[in-house]
């Protein structure tokens, strides 16, 4: 199986610094199966268009499910890969249990991305995780098993060991650190 992990990040500060250090640390840990491509967008109401394209762009690829995550996230490719590499890959959908769901970040098969590309989607949405959740729910009446996650405690400055960790805070400066602290400690 081979696993496409979707970034979506900004060219706005300080998400563009987010955006380059992903590709210094995590980004930088090759994988035979894994492979990484991001995706830009600002406004929150358009978030999903983006995502359409970029998977539009990567349809005819060497994939067969992908992970979707963005800026504030840590990915280890190699847990990753071992976490999801023996999972069925009809309907698969793994996520957190509430709508809003990029932040945790999500798998989803070919399968379930086809409805996306072939269903018409409007010019705003309130979010772009929200809009795929609802398409998605719509259409096949699948709702998403429950993956896994870390949280960064960013006082503490420790993590479980996870195939995603999320290194959201209020400051910025703060995910960047976390990050780099992840990266120094995972290496």
């Amino acid at each position: 199986m081979r696993v496409l992990i979707m970034v979506l990040s900004s060219y706005k500060k300080p998400y563009d610094e987010m955006y380059r250090l992903q590709r210094k640390t995590w980004d930088s840990v090759d994988h035979p199966m894994v492979d990484t491509v991001y995706y830009f967008a600002d406004e929150y109401e358009k978030m999903h268009i983006p995502f359409i394209e970029c998977l539009r762009n990567v349809w005819c690829g060497d994939w067969d499910v992908i992970f979707r995550t963005n800026s504030s996230s840590y990915v280890d490719k190699e847990l990753l890969y071992n976490y999801i590499k023996d999972k069925d890959i009809n309907k698969m959908w793994i996520s957190s249990n509430d709508e809003q769901m990029s932040g945790c970040g999500f798998f989803m098969s070919r399968d379930l991305l086809k409805i996306l590309l072939d269903k018409k989607y409007p010019k705003k949405h309130e979010a772009e995780d929200m809009y795929i959740a609802h398409t998605i729910h719509n259409v096949t009446g699948c709702l998403p098993k429950a993956g896994e996650r870390s949280q960064y405690n960013h006082i503490e400055k420790v993590y479980e060991k996870c195939y995603h960790i999320r290194c959201k805070d209020d400051d910025r400066e703060n995910d960047l650190k976390a990050m780099q602290h992840i990266f120094e400690t995972i290496k």
